[in-house]
């Protein structure tokens, strides 16, 4: 039988061929048509702040959108409790997008986090695998999304679970 970490390694693995496939050949598409699949002529790279809430915390979260269908995504959450001290997390993730429109985008993120304080000590320094599924919605303003996500999560200590996050980033 296959153990968590294997199963979990490979999914994301796979993830991210898929990303770096969809992208190159999207890259492709871009410059066929023009360079902008959308008909829109947006401005790349574009850079977006705001908060990311990953089950059961949150923290801030930074977005840099490379081109139409390529980002990436920096979180840091962080935490206190009596009992423990400070504890938290800090994540990168690789956004490939798979739609661009004026109110929705799909979108599919894969990368890493690493979680560190004295909550798990089992877990302390251990390195999380996460991959994951969007929808972002354009809600005020084209600069304003909201996004929710729904995906996977494998850690070094052979846990392998479900992951749900939300948050918003304003674009500059």
């Amino acid at each position: 039988m296959l153990s968590c970490k294997y199963l979990t390694c490979s999914i994301v693995s796979i993830v991210v061929v898929l990303l770096l496939f969809s992208s190159s050949a999207t890259l492709a598409a871009d410059e066929s048509n023009g360079g902008d699949p959308a008909g829109a002529n947006r401005t790349f790279p574009r850079f977006g702040v705001g908060a990311q809430f990953i089950f059961p915390s949150g923290g801030i979260s930074t977005r840099l959108r490379l081109n139409s269908s390529l980002g990436l995504e920096a979180n840091a959450v962080l935490w206190s409790s009596p009992s423990f001290g400070i504890d938290g997390t800090a994540s990168l993730r690789l956004l490939s997008y798979l739609t661009e429109n004026d109110l929705v985008n799909f979108y599919l993120a894969t990368g890493g986090a690493y979680n560190f304080g004295g909550v798990n000590p089992a877990s302390l320094g251990h390195f999380t695998a996460v991959a994951t599924g969007g929808v972002a919605l354009n809600v005020l303003s084209e600069r304003f999304r909201v996004n929710l996500e729904f995906g996977l999560q494998g850690r070094a200590i052979n846990n392998f679970g479900m992951t749900f996050g939300s948050g918003f980033h304003y674009y500059f």
